[in-house]
């Protein structure tokens, strides 16, 4: 822009000189000529902001995939429940009703005695923890206690780790009498539904829990839980 005729305006400090003297003024005061003042480079080492962004992406992308694998349900963190660190289990061993058991329980007719699991026992408990159903088809209870199993099993985490055995107390099947002569609760009179579980630990020592009657779901998940436990951990832990 002109001032005054001959004069004009430096477009960097805005000092008033003369036409011809503006190139030698932006020579000695700003060390170059009338140019165009040069645009400011980013700090050497900075990313640009499309690299920063990219940048939080992956951050936030990952910290998404870290929280749905350690919060998907069924198995804890792709173990089997109740076979995590720390995990302490509610029912302890013992012999009462609240026990598990390694021999026959208080009450029983033949209370401390070393119970002779029948090989079939044996063969079903090797690998998972066995959970035996022994019923009939018209009692209430049975078709309780039958659901909730079935609700139970239906959960993944259970499917891998339970070996499930439903047997009709009046069928055909030698191992639902086996079930009510060697695995009741009392070993006295029987009674239906009768509920079973027995799991083996590391070192081949079993112990087990039956119920007559309707358990509770969640009660029962318990202790399939607490089984899974000494299964993996041994009876002492």
């Amino acid at each position: 822009m002109t001032t005054g005729g001959s004069r004009k305006r430096c477009p960097r400090c805005g000092a008033s000189v003369k036409g011809g003297r503006l190139e030698a003024h932006m020579r000695k005061v700003h060390g170059g000529g009338a140019a165009t003042p040069a645009r400011r480079r980013p700090a050497a080492g900075r990313p640009g902001p499309l690299v920063a962004l990219a940048l939080v992406a992956a951050v936030v992308a990952i910290g998404a995939l870290a929280y749905y694998f350690t919060s998907q349900p069924g198995e804890e963190n792709g173990v089997e429940p109740g076979t995590g660190d720390g995990y302490k289990p509610k029912h302890r061993l013992g012999t009462g009703p609240e026990d598990f058991w390694t021999v026959y329980p208080a009450g029983h007719a033949s209370a401390g005695a070393t119970v002779p699991f029948p090989s079939w026992v044996q063969d079903e408990s090797s690998a998972r923890v066995l959970l035996v159903l022994a019923h009939s088809e018209g009692c209430a209870p049975c078709v309780q206690q039958q659901k909730d199993i079935q609700a139970i099993m239906g959960d993944p985490a259970f499917q891998t780790a339970v070996n499930y055995i439903d047997l009709l107390s009046t069928g055909s099947d030698s191992r639902a009498q086996d079930c009510f002569s060697l695995l009741d609760p009392e070993g006295m009179q029987n009674y239906i539904p009768l509920t079973v579980i027995v799991a083996r630990d590391p070192f081949g020592k079993y112990v087990w829990h039956s119920w007559e009657g309707v358990t509770g779901k969640a009660n029962l998940e318990g202790w399939l839980k607490d089984a899974m436990h000494y299964r993996i951990n041994g009876v002492g832990a």
